[in-house]
């Protein structure tokens, strides 16, 4: 099995946003889709406050290192409007939309349409079936 290099997070809300500051911060190319313009912005700022707050975590008496760490997370994360572009060359692809299951069907069934056969398909979904997805 090859390695995940390219992540893909549906959903630029609380979770999604917190999903895609990991992703990134773990060295992986990640992109955030949203058809909100303004959900996207929020969560591009939500990333942003956080990897900063991450650098200050780990490197808190090396501010150069915290610098670094958030430079190279952030230069990993890419934001879009457009769910195909983002998925065609996803590795990974973690849904974090709302918790409605044909909402969630239709998505994922778009996705599969689009990207590659290998890539893996995940939700976040805190109630749902996830035999129903």
């Amino acid at each position: 099995m090859s390695s995940i290099k390219n992540v893909v997070v549906v959903g630029a809300g609380t979770m999604g946003s917190g999903i895609a500051l990991v992703s990134a911060a773990t060295g992986h190319s990640t992109s955030v889709v949203d058809l909100n313009a303004q959900v996207l912005e929020k969560a591009r700022g939500e990333i942003e406050k956080n990897a900063a707050r991450l650098g200050r975590k780990f490197f808190k008496d090396d501010p150069q290192a915290a610098g670094a760490l958030v430079a190279e997370t952030l230069g990993r994360v890419k934001y879009c409007a457009e769910l195909e572009a983002a998925v065609r060359e996803a590795d990974l692809v973690i849904e974090a939309i709302v918790e409605n299951v044909k909402i969630k069907q239709e998505l994922f069934k778009k996705i599969d349409e689009i990207a590659p056969q290998h890539t893996i398909f995940v939700s976040n979904t805190s109630s749902l079936s996830i035999v129903e997805l």
